[in-house]
C-alpha cells in the first residue's frame, strides 16, 4: 500500500472534485493505499506549495490542468485560456522527487502532449481520453510509472540462484522489471519475495523468466516475457489460440493491463502467463540427460495426448489451388537473410580447416537456383510450366516457430506447453515437424563447447544426411550428453509417429507421396538456420550443406513420384 501525496493543478473545481473522487476510488482498488490531494487554481498557489507545502511533507505526484486562465482574470470562459500550465510542470520537474501529468483539453494545431512532455511532464492525458476510458487507466499508468521511478516501495524482495539470472535483471533494470511484473501480471499494491530464474532466452532476443512470487501469504507462478519490441509482444498475444479451441497444450491467457495494452518501463515491453507448475524449456532439459528422464512421455504429451496433432486434425485441409513450392517458398526477408547467410560462409565452407567442401561451387549454384530463381534443379513454381509443381497442398493450423525454446516441460510431471504464438497461422503439414527436427540437431545436439569445434563439421553433416535419407542413426551419435536429443530424433523420425501426428500422411501411400515435401521442408529450415545468431558457425555450415543434400533429395524423390 503506498501514501501518496498529490498536489492538484486545476481551475474548474466541479473538474477538480469529480477526477479526484473517481482516482480515490481506483487507487483504493489498485493499490489499496491512500492518496490525498492538495488543490490550487493558479500559478503561484502552485509555486508556494512546491516551496512550502501544507502537509509539511511534500508532494510525490502532481497533476496539471496545462490550459489556465489569466491569473487576473480567474473566469475568464475556456476559449481565453493559455498553455500556462506547463510553467508548473517546469518547476516541478526541476524540484524533482514526483510523478508529473499532464491533462487538458485539445485545441486544434497545438500538440499538447509534445508541449508536456518537453516542459518535463512523464503523462499526458487528454479529457477526452478520460472520458473514453475512465480514471482506472490513468490510475493505472502512475501507479506503473512511480514504481519504475522508485517513488513507491514496492517492499519486493528479489531473489535469483545463478548469474545469468542476474545479468538479465540488470540489464532490464530492477525498477522496470518490477514494474512491468505487476503491471502484466495484475499484482499492484501487493508486497513479498520474488524468486527469478531466466530461461533459455526466445529466438528473438525476448528474454523469459520464471518468477515465484509468495505475495502477502499468496504463492503465485509466472512466466514473464520481456522484449524491446512491443510488435514482437502484441503478434503473441494476438495469435494466441483460445483455450479449447485447438491443442490443450498452448499456453494461454496472457494477462493484460487493459483489452489491448501491453506492459511499458524503460523502453522494455513485457506479458505474463500463469503456470500451475514449474517449468523448463526442452532445450534444457534435453540437454541435461539423467536416467530418470524419458522423451517419450514428453512428446506424446507434446504431439499426440490432446496436443499439436489434435490441433492439426481439427484444422486440416487440402487446397486445391495452393502448390507445395509456393506455399513452402521463404518470404522475400527470410531469402534476403539466407542470401548473405551463406556468402559470410562461402570461404568457411572451402577452407580445409573448417568446412572442407571441395563440392561448395556447385552446390551453391544449386541453392542459389532455389533462392533466387525459385527453381528446385528442374522444378519450378510456376504454374503452367511443364516442370512446375501440381496444384495440391495441405494445410493445417500450425504453431509457425516450434523449436526447443518454445517448448516447456512440467518439471514434476512428464509433460510439455507451447509458448510464444506470435507465428500461429495456416501453414504447410510439415512446417511444426521439421523447425522442431532441425533444432534438434542444430541446438540440441552437442550443446556448450562442442557446438564450436571446427571438426565435428562432417559429424553433425552425417547426422543429418541420415536423417534426410531416413538412414538408421549410427552408435557414434549416440554419446552420453546427446542420449535425450538423439532419442528425440528418433521418436519424431518413426512413422507411427509421424502418421500420428500429421493428417496430410495418415495412409502409408500418403507417406510415400509426400516424402519428397518433408525434405523439402526440411532444407528450407536447413536453410534458415544460416541466419540464426544462436547457432555456431560451424553448425551453420554443417546445416547449409545439409540443406543442399535435403533439396537435392526432395526433387529425386518428386520425379520418383511424378515422372511417368
Amino acid at each position: 500500500m503506498s501514501d501518496i501525496r498529490c498536489l492538484y493543478l486545476e481551475n474548474d473545481p466541479a473538474s477538480y472534485a469529480t477526477y479526484t473522487r473517481q482516482i480515490d476510488y481506483y487507487w483504493r482498488q489498485l493499490d489499496g493505499g491512500v492518496i490525498t490531494f492538495k488543490h490550487v487554481k493558479n500559478i503561484p498557489d502552485f509555486l508556494g506549495q512546491l516551496e512550502k507545502p501544507d502537509n509539511n511533507v511534500g508532494y510525490n505526484l502532481v497533476i496539471a490542468d496545462i490550459l489556465l486562465p489569466p491569473d487576473e482574470r480567474p473566469n475568464a470562459e475556456e476559449k481565453d485560456h493559455t498553455i500556462r500550465g506547463t510553467e508548473a510542470i517546469r518547476e516541478a520537474e526541476r524540484k524533482g522527487g514526483m510523478l508529473i501529468v499532464g491533462i487538458s483539453v485539445g485545441i486544434r494545431g497545438i500538440d499538447l502532449r509534445k508541449e508536456c512532455e518537453e516542459a518535463g511532464a512523464h503523462l499526458f492525458f487528454s479529457r477526452t481520453e478520460l472520458e473514453k476510458n475512465t480514471l482506472r487507466v490513468l490510475c493505472e499508468k502512475i501507479r506503473f510509472e512511480m514504481v519504475r521511478l522508485g517513488l513507491i516501495n514496492t517492499s519486493y524482495e528479489i531473489s535469483s540462484d545463478d548469474i545469468e539470472t542476474e545479468y538479465v535483471i540488470e540489464e532490464i533494470g530492477e525498477s522496470n522489471l518490477i514494474a512491468l511484473y505487476q503491471n502484466a501480471a495484475g499484482l499492484s499494491g501487493k508486497s513479498g519475495e520474488l524468486c527469478i530464474k531466466a530461461l533459455e532466452p526466445g529466438l528473438s532476443g525476448a528474454f523469459i523468466l520464471s518468477i515465484e512470487a509468495t505475495l502477502e501469504d499468496v504463492k503465485y507462478l509466472h512466466l514473464l516475457k520481456v522484449s524491446r519490441l512491443r510488435d514482437l509482444l502484441s503478434r503473441e498475444v494476438k495469435g494466441c489460440p483460445k483455450q479449447g479451441t485447438y491443442s490443450s497444450r498452448f499456453v494461454v491467457g496472457y494477462l493484460q493491463r487493459t483489452e489491448k495494452e501491453i506492459a511499458e518501463s524503460g523502453g522494455w515491453y513485457a506479458i505474463c502467463a500463469v503456470f500451475e507448475k514449474d517449468t523448463a524449456p526442452l532445450l534444457t532439459w534435453l540437454t541435461n540427460p539423467s536416467a530418470d528422464k524419458k522423451v517419450e512421455p514428453i512428446l506424446r504429451s507434446l504431439f499426440l495426448e490432446g496436443g499439436l496433432s489434435r490441433n492439426y486434425g481439427m484444422s486440416s485441409s487440402e487446397k486445391k489451388e495452393l502448390s507445395v513450392m509456393a506455399t513452402l517458398f521463404p518470404t522475400p526477408g527470410r531469402r534476403s537473410r539466407i542470401a548473405r547467410g551463406m556468402k559470410s560462409l562461402d570461404e568457411l565452407i572451402t577452407d580445409p580447416r573448417m568446412g572442407g567442401d571441395d563440392e561448395w561451387e556447385v552446390k551453391k549454384v544449386y541453392l542459389e537456383n532455389y533462392i533466387y530463381n525459385k527453381m528446385l534443379g528442374r522444378i519450378t513454381i510456376e504454374q503452367g510450366n511443364p516442370h512446375g509443381t501440381p496444384r495440391s497442398c495441405w494445410i493445417v493450423k500450425s504453431h509457425g516457430d516450434l523449436h526447443l525454446r518454445n517448448i516447456l516441460v512440467y518439471n514434476e510431471s512428464p509433460s510439455a506447453a507451447i509458448i510464444d504464438t506470435a507465428d500461429f497461422a495456416d501453414l504447410h503439414w510439415a512446417v511444426d515437424y521439421v523447425r522442431l527436427l532441425a533444432d534438434m540437431v542444430l541446438s540440441g545436439y552437442d550443446r556448450g563447447k562442442r557446438s564450436h569445434d571446427w571438426s565435428l563439421v562432417r559429424h553433425w553433416y552425417s547426422l543429418l544426411t541420415a536423417i534426410i535419407k531416413d538412414e538408421p542413426i549410427s552408435d557414434e551419435f549416440k554419446l552420453p550428453a546427446n542420449t535425450l536429443v538423439i532419442e528425440a530424433i528418433e521418436w519424431l523420425r518413426s512413422t507411427v509417429n509421424i502418421s500420428s501426428i500429421c493428417p496430410a500422411v495418415r495412409e502409408a501411400q500418403s507417406m510415400l507421396d509426400r516424402q519428397w515435401e518433408l525434405s523439402l521442408a526440411l532444407g528450407v529450415e536447413l536453410l534458415r538456420g544460416v541466419y540464426r545468431q544462436e547457432i555456431t558457425t560451424p553448425k551453420k555450415i554443417a546445416g547449409l550443406l545439409a540443406a543442399y543434400n535435403a533439396l537435392s533429395f526432395a526433387e529425386t524423390r518428386y520425379w520418383e513420384r511424378y515422372d511417368n
